[in-house]
């Protein structure tokens, strides 16, 4: 049944670079290889991937290395340690800064404060997610709120991952 599924996915993908698949950590852990020819193939395919809930798995770094990701998710208990632990702060910008150096993009979950915020964007991360820009939005509601964003001045990028519906601000 994957099988099937993946080339349905294949053929039927027009503009494969203007989606973007995620895969947890947990799932690539499941069966390393096998995500990793799947994760090849798409990305050959033209897909972007990004890796979800990035750090909180047993061997991210490999990942980083070894599988075909274009950006990193960056699990929202670092974001929720940002302001209140100096490691946790070292270990979220050495990320970025890694990250950055293999053309990786980074995307911050669970951002909710402006301070969290801010902090991400000095340190350098590519993206923001969470409570802070916005709830979760129906896709019905996604065009107008894009549309509020851009009349306040305010850089907001879509997107629509798996069956929820979600936006990241682009810092």
């Amino acid at each position: 049944m994957r099988e099937r599924l993946f080339q349905k996915l294949l053929e039927a993908s027009r503009r494969t670079s203007a989606l973007e698949l995620e895969l947890t950590e947990t799932a690539v852990l499941t069966n390393p290889e096998l995500a990793r020819e799947y994760m090849q193939k798409l990305h050959d395919g033209g897909f972007s991937i990004a890796l979800d809930d990035f750090g909180t798995g047993y061997s991210s770094l490999g990942y980083l290395m070894d599988l075909p990701i274009s950006s990193i998710k960056l699990d929202q208990s670092f974001v929720r340690g940002l302001l209140s632990s100096s490691r946790c702060t070292a270990i979220v910008r050495s990320l970025v800064e890694l990250a950055s150096v293999l053309d990786v993009k980074v995307v911050a979950e669970g951002i909710e404060t402006r301070e969290q915020a801010r902090l991400l964007k000095t340190i350098g991360c590519d993206f923001g997610q969470g409570y802070y820009f916005s709830k979760a939005l129906p896709e019905s509601a996604v065009a107008e709120y894009m549309h509020m964003r851009k009349a306040h001045g305010q850089a907001i990028m879509p997107g629509i991952y798996a069956a929820t519906q979600m936006h990241v601000a682009n810092f």
